[in-house]
Formats: C-alpha cells, sequence, structure tokens
C-alpha cells in the first residue's frame, strides 16, 4: 500500500487539482491509458481501488476534466514528473 508524506501529496494535488483520494496514486498509468485512449469503464476499474469510496461518475469525470486540456506531449511530461515524485523519499512503500 502506497502512503504519502504532506509534501508528496502536495505536489501530486498541484499538478493535478483533483483529490483522488490515495495522493500517491500511480497517475503516470492512468495518464498513459488516457493517452492511447483506453476505455472509460477500464479507467473507472483501475482507478476504483486507489478511491476510498465507490468511485462516482462525477468524481471520474472531474478526474477526466483534469486532463481534457492537456496536450500528448504535456501528459508524457506530467508522467515523467510525477513518476519521479512517486520515487522519491517523500513516496514510500508500506508493506
Amino acid at each position: 500500500m502506497r502512503v504519502t508524506s504532506a509534501p508528496c501529496a502536495l505536489l501530486l494535488a498541484l499538478i493535478c487539482s483533483v483529490q483522488l483520494g490515495d495522493a500517491c496514486l500511480a497517475i503516470d498509468k492512468l495518464l498513459g491509458n488516457v493517452v492511447f485512449d483506453v476505455s472509460q469503464d477500464l479507467l473507472k476499474e483501475e482507478l476504483a481501488p486507489y478511491n476510498p469510496s465507490p468511485l462516482t461518475e462525477e468524481s471520474f469525470l472531474k478526474i477526466q476534466q483534469c486532463f481534457a486540456n492537456v496536450s500528448v506531449k504535456e501528459r508524457f511530461a506530467h508522467s515523467f514528473v510525477i513518476t519521479k515524485i512517486l520515487q522519491s523519499p517523500d513516496c514510500v512503500d508500506a508493506s
């Protein structure tokens, strides 16, 4: 299970101003799926485990809107930045 420190959570929140529940969600995977137009059902399925409550249509739409105006190039750039954040000492695995 991923746990996050405040700096890690803040960085992720700044990149995408949507509360995703688990702040250290592997968002780079989500970005990759959005880039390659994976079906909404599959995205919902992948996001569901990271949400503390069931993923609602409204929260899913907020997540989609977060990426709606971002170019493919920017998505990959964000993916790289987020991966670096997830690998930083601020984000740790609690196993």
